[in-house]
């Protein structure tokens, strides 16, 4: 099959995260900008040369950290980037997707990522589903549009079997036969599929 995506332990937890230390590099930022003008006047272009990049590195760095502590705050996780292999087992699993554009190919595969990223797919045996598996049940939740109804409690996807039940608000359930139900359809774009209710 292939290798699991991630283990539950692995998935980011609410830790503490530094401050964006505005003051600091505010502070840093502006004594090398004032010492070009400074420099200059005193005749020193050579430092203020040096100043004017040391101002423009030090701004750079100070902006990818404060991106960094942002999205660090935003709880943002990147999803998970499909390749061509992922790919190709994706359209072998649903053979409709031949037809469809680079577009809505697109779309699906970023909703995945997202999917994938944010919630580890347990299989029918309560452990973290192969890659193969989760792209697959991932698929199946988008074309069903169930990715975006998910409550805010949502930390775990089941593959359930038929006729079994999970009581728990932090866990979303799927059945196994979805894929099935779903592998059957003959679609022509993402719009056609997301027209249909499978379960």
């Amino acid at each position: 099959m292939g290798s699991p995506l991630m283990s539950v332990d692995q998935f980011p937890n609410n830790q503490t995260i530094n401050s964006y230390r505005f003051p600091f590099w505010l502070a840093v930022i502006f004594l090398c900008l004032i010492t070009v003008p400074v420099s200059i006047i005193l005749g020193n272009v050579t430092i203020a040369k040096i100043a004017g990049v040391l101002t423009t590195v030090l701004l750079v760095f100070a902006i990818r950290f404060w991106f960094s502590v942002a999205k660090k705050r935003n709880n943002k996780i990147d999803r998970i980037v499909l390749n061509a292999n992922d790919t190709f087992e994706l359209v072998r699993y649903f053979p409709f997707l031949k037809t469809w554009n680079k577009s809505d190919l697109s779309i699906l595969k970023d909703r995945i990522g997202i999917i994938l990223s944010r919630y580890p797919i347990l299989g029918t045996d309560q452990l973290v589903a192969d890659k193969e598996v989760a792209i697959k049940f991932a698929a199946v939740l988008v074309f069903l549009g169930k990715d975006m109804t998910f409550s805010s409690d949502v930390k775990y996807i089941h593959i359930i079997v038929e006729g079994n039940t999970v009581d728990d608000k932090a866990v979303a359930t799927i059945p196994i036969t979805s894929y099935q139900k779903v592998s059957e359809f003959k679609v022509q774009s993402f719009a056609d599929i997301q027209d249909q209710y499978f379960i």
